[in-house]
């Protein structure tokens, strides 16, 4: 089976590209399923796994996941589960408090790794930080995460409002630049792991930029190839970018008010 694992921070596209591999048809159905495998044990690993496979892939039986680095531990828990199931017996419970280490540069992340290390492995990442931080404070003041078209379903695509309720959703929001320096340095963070992730593996994953997502497809092109497959067409999908005036309205603050801070 083919694999693809994007590996991506909160805010910098990825319910975008998810969608639009699963509107290639051949790309597989790739989702935040580590999500739902958080309470998942030894007992249940192989039944929850097979459910996932099943929901990742397409017809031609390509599979797609996306993993977020903060899941790191429960996915590296989870497939330690469907490699071992014998090794996590109780009385080694107390041996398995560090699964996923960053001392000394140093990440152990084998199960995870041994999974999907014949798999094609994408990088997404947001080239400017400042955008993806006021992204991430919008929707943890809003709640609002995504907006869906005119007529699209927002099955599986999680706290969405549709395009209607949309207009000025954001307009109660209150600017924090303290807040907004501080998603910025945990991006540049999560970003920095997932670097010393593939250095530590020896990967070398296709670096797709969200800018790169939102103006051109050649990146699905480009994807497809490695994974040695065909893309004859691609159908609408149903999310639209979130950002609106408000968004550059706080980036601009943001800039005059922090003008020699590197944030790309």
């Amino acid at each position: 089976m083919k694999k693809i694992i994007i590996c991506a921070t909160a805010r910098c596209g990825s319910t975008l590209l998810c969608k639009e591999l699963e509107a290639s048809g051949v790309l597989g159905k790739p989702k935040e399923y580590y999500i739902q495998a958080k309470n998942t044990d030894a007992e249940k690993a192989p039944e929850f796994w097979k459910g996932v496979m099943q929901r990742g892939s397409s017809d031609n039986g390509v599979f797609a996941i996306k993993v977020m680095q903060q899941q790191w531990p429960v996915a590296e828990k989870l497939h330690s589960y469907l490699k071992a199931p014998d090794f996590f017996l109780e009385t080694n419970l107390k041996k398995l408090k560090a699964i996923v280490s960053l001392k000394k540069n140093t990440i152990q992340m084998d199960s995870f790794y041994s999974f999907y290390k014949e798999a094609t492995w994408v990088f997404l990442r947001r080239e400017d930080k400042l955008y993806q931080a006021i992204s991430r404070e919008m929707a943890r003041q809003t709640k609002v995460c995504h907006i869906i078209k005119p007529g699209a379903s927002s099955a599986a695509i999680g706290k969405a409002l549709e395009w209607e309720q949309a207009i000025n959703y954001n307009e109660n929001a209150i600017y924090k630049p303290q807040t907004l320096l501080t998603h910025i340095q945990e991006i540049c963070q999560e970003e920095a792991n997932w670097l010393a992730f593939f250095k530590q593996y020896k990967l070398k994953p296709l670096t797709v930029s969200y800018e790169a997502v939102v103006s051109s497809k050649q990146y699905l092109n480009d994807l497809a190839r490695k994974v040695g497959v065909e893309i004859n067409q691609i159908a609408e999908v149903p999310v639209m970018q979130v950002r609106n005036e408000l968004n550059d309205e706080w980036a601009e603050r943001f800039k005059q008010e922090f003008p020699d801070y590197q944030y790309r």
